[in-house]
């Protein structure tokens, strides 16, 4: 019984040591986790989507690289593509304004560096980068004038698929004009050109999208008719004018005679004086041969006799 109370306490110790040695172990796990996670919080591993400048202008390639222009559609078509690829690349906020900058070259860049003095662009947000670049390469007067073009918007000579690519140009410009789905439909079918209103208006479409569809299908019926008509009446020539296909064209002579200058002289026939003046002597005209073959014939013959 005494042996038995006495192994008791030791086996308790050994256990109680155990535990405190497994816990040690935890503990020091724990302790690498939270200095990991504070590694990652102080310095956060960049994301394989995250670009770096350099990388963002090697994707982008000579393509994007802006050098500044005179027309605003231009600039503004630029900036309508960069601000796709920053959104696909995934490029942060803070990043955008650098990035972009970056692809400036020539006058921009000379353009940029006076807006550094003037700007604080290290915190510049893109919204504020935007307002800048408009204003020097696409103005209010500019701007104004791309809404008014879109105002007096016809069809002219343009098919109407190029009608719905001008239309998508410039409809950003006047989007005040048009701000319901019907009266996007209303301007398209005051765009189009006569014959083609004429039958699409019949159809009274509510959306752009109808208006469009009808509008090509009109477009294409017109010019098939068109078509046919033109070669009804190159048949119908060809039917009037049947000789007309096998009829050789007139080609001429290769060997040409020169044609004489300047006076002829009818008695000698010597060129550079008249008749009247020749020095030569003046030869017998022939008497008139105009009578009737029978009649010399039955003179000569009376002669024989």
């Amino acid at each position: 019984m005494e042996k038995i109370a006495r192994s008791t306490p030791t086996k308790k110790i050994k256990v109680l040591n155990k535990r405190t040695k497994t816990m040690q172990q935890d503990m020091a796990e724990l302790a690498g986790s939270v200095k990991t996670i504070a590694k990652a919080i102080e310095k956060p591993n960049k994301s394989s989507h995250e670009v770096d400048v350099r990388r963002f202008n090697k994707s982008l390639g000579n393509d994007f690289i802006f050098h500044g222009t005179e027309e605003p559609t231009d600039a503004e078509k630029w900036l309508l593509g960069i601000k796709k690829e920053l959104k696909v690349m995934l490029v942060s906020e803070e990043d955008k304004v650098r990035f972009v900058t970056y692809m400036f070259y020539g006058d921009a860049d000379f353009w940029w560096s006076s807006t550094e003095r003037m700007e604080n662009v290290s915190r510049m947000s893109w919204e504020r980068f935007e307002e800048l670049f408009l204003e020097k390469y696409f103005p209010p007067t500019a701007q104004a004038a791309k809404c008014m073009e879109f105002a007096l918007l016809e069809q002219g000579d343009m098919s109407v698929t190029q009608l719905d690519k001008k239309f998508a140009e410039l409809e950003r410009h006047g989007q005040h004009l048009v701000p319901t789905q019907e009266l996007r439909a209303r301007k398209l079918e005051c765009a189009l050109k006569g014959p083609i209103r004429d039958r699409v208006v019949s159809h009274n479409h509510n959306t752009y999208a109808a208006v469009l569809k009808s509008a090509l299908a009109v477009e294409a019926s017109w010019a098939k008719t068109l078509k046919e008509r033109e070669s009804r009446e190159k048949k119908k020539k060809v039917k009037q004018n049947p000789q007309a296909r096998h009829k050789r064209p007139r080609t001429e002579s290769p060997v040409k005679k020169e044609k004489k200058s300047g006076t002829e002289c009818y008695n000698c026939r010597e060129e550079g004086h008249y008749a009247r003046d020749c020095p030569h002597p003046q030869r017998q005209r022939p008497q008139n041969t105009n009578q009737p073959r029978n009649q010399n014939v039955e003179f000569e013959s009376g002669l024989r006799q």
